[in-house]
């Protein structure tokens, strides 16, 4: 299953340089019903010593940090017996990614806001071990601050950005999971925002902010096909905009608008049809709920599941969204309780979800009654 993984914040590299832009109107809401058919038949309260993050694609197996986040643990979602290494290592949660196949978690050390020379790594399952596969060599060719790690669909490469000019600028790298040398792509030297988002037919996804290049990009991992997807005047949004997720069979992208949390402490987010260029804000059919994202999508790129947060109250709630209308509908049982002021959300087989938050996490099984699919039409 797709494993997608999401934090407020968490891939932004670069600048914010607004340009003139307008905000689309959230649709009137819906009477709150349930979506149809589906219910949440499992949660599980995470109780374990360190903070979990990602929940690998094929649902065995919960990745995170150690004890007051140093280290690396991989947690047997059977048992929550976990195996940690790197006593001496304090690894960026924000940036741990399965490989598509469950074999290994990439991500960086350091923490993403800072500036400084680390390095990134790489964690077998089967081996229990990790390996550096790009540092922070003095005087190399190479990049020494490594962010957004993301893997190629077969599980054998990771791409990565290289903040630059104090992060005015990025390049972009890839390297082998084995190691040996790194491989620049050839993006041009742009103010280039994260996260990178490598597509099944062999290409890469990015978003560039300010200035006449704004707008979602993509090149092709061999360095051909450069060229601009959306750009940002047609999609009329406060910017810089970021993407999030991408559907397995690559039409649906959703993004957020930091332009929006920079005016009134929220995050706007949309889901874009990348073979019409239209897109819809996503939001709550309880407007009073804040949507706290991502979409999470299915194999087949029909189903979409997303939280949103009730912040008087503390509560959060599974929603199921319509791709068509961006409305979210409350599912039945969906009702969950996490503090902190960061989240994590990734999905994993068998209708698994691990909703993850600073000091603690829920996993849930989510199972449809039969023949219930989604998208869901919005309530009426």
């Amino acid at each position: 299953m797709t494993r997608m993984i999401w934090v407020t914040l968490a891939c932004m590299v670069g600048s914010l340089l607004p340009v003139a832009a307008s905000a689309q109107a959230t649709p009137e809401a819906s009477p709150v019903a349930s979506a149809a058919g589906w219910h949440v038949t499992e949660q599980v309260d995470l109780e374990v010593d360190g903070q979990p993050v990602a929940l690998s694609p094929d649902g065995r197996w919960i990745a995170g940090t150690g004890p007051e986040g140093v280290g690396v643990c991989v947690w047997d979602v059977a048992s929550l017996t976990p195996t940690c290494v790197g006593d001496d290592l304090r690894p960026d949660p924000f940036s741990m990614i399965w490989a598509p196949d469950s074999s290994a978690i990439a991500f960086t050390d350091g923490f993403f806001t800072e500036m400084e020379p680390n390095a990134l790594w790489l964690y077998s399952v089967d081996a229990t071990a990790l390996t550096e596969l790009a540092g922070n060599v003095a005087d190399s060719p190479e990049p020494v601050i490594h962010r957004a790690p993301a893997w190629t669909p077969d599980s054998q490469s990771i791409v990565f950005m290289a903040p630059i000019n104090d992060g005015l600028i990025a390049t972009v790298w890839m390297v082998d999971r084995s190691g040996g040398p790194l491989e620049q792509i050839p993006v041009p030297a742009v103010n280039l925002q994260g996260p990178l988002i490598p597509t099944a037919d062999g290409h890469l996804l990015f978003t560039i902010g300010g200035s006449a290049y704004a707008g979602i990009w993509q090149i092709g991992l061999d360095g051909d096909g450069f060229g601009q997807v959306v750009s940002g005047a047609d999609l009329d949004l406060p910017v810089p905009i970021q993407i999030a997720t991408l559907s397995t069979d690559g039409r649906y992208l959703t993004l957020w608008s930091i332009g929006q949390f920079l005016e009134d402490d929220t995050i706007a987010w949309y889901v874009l049809d990348l073979e019409t260029d239209d897109y819809v804000p996503i939001a709550a059919s309880d407007r009073a709920l804040v949507v706290a994202g991502p979409v999470l999508f299915s194999d087949d790129g029909l189903d979409a599941v997303v939280v949103a947060h009730d912040e008087a109250a503390g509560a959060s709630y599974l929603h199921a969204m319509s791709l068509q209308t961006g409305e979210a509908i409350p599912i039945d049982g969906g009702e969950f309780q996490l503090g902190g002021s960061y989240w994590f959300l990734s999905r994993g087989a068998g209708g698994q979800l691990l909703i993850a938050a600073e000091g603690g996490g829920v996993l849930v099984t989510l199972e449809p009654a039969t023949g219930a699919r989604l998208p869901l039409e919005a309530s009426s």
